[in-house]
């Protein structure tokens, strides 16, 4: 079931429209939400934060992908550390991208179901704006 809703998503996470300097520049000046754990009204079941767990994880290594795929095929080494550089920029873009997986995961084990949302809603920015 994972690989299905993985396959069927991949399509639709991929931020087509895009240019890439508005994509590095977006993810660039995400504010990644810091949420305390707060107690629940109602007790979120284990699906509950697998699924948005899965699906942020999801989301993220689409768009490390994506952007591997796209600006770091024919790579300069003298690029890499020109802070001027498009090379650059992606990679602090995806060192960003790292942080957020920490704290994605960060999230699951503390089992903070709002932490979770409010980073599927701040990453789904990136993808539908």
């Amino acid at each position: 079931m994972r690989k299905l809703h993985k396959l069927i998503l991949s399509g639709a996470l991929i931020p087509r429209k895009k240019s890439g300097h508005s994509l590095l520049r977006t993810i660039d000046l995400l504010q990644v939400p810091i949420v305390q754990n707060q107690p629940q009204e109602l007790p979120a079941n284990k699906i509950s934060f697998g699924y948005l767990h899965y699906d942020n994880r999801c989301t993220l290594d689409d768009l490390s992908f994506y952007l591997k795929q796209t600006f770091l095929q024919d790579v300069n080494i003298q690029d890499m550390f020109d802070s001027s550089s498009q090379t650059y920029r992606v990679y602090t873009s995806l060192s960003k991208l790292d942080k957020i997986k920490l704290i994605n995961n960060y999230y699951l084990e503390e089992r903070n179901i709002s932490g979770l949302r409010q980073l599927r809603d701040s990453l789904n920015t990136i993808i539908y704006e």
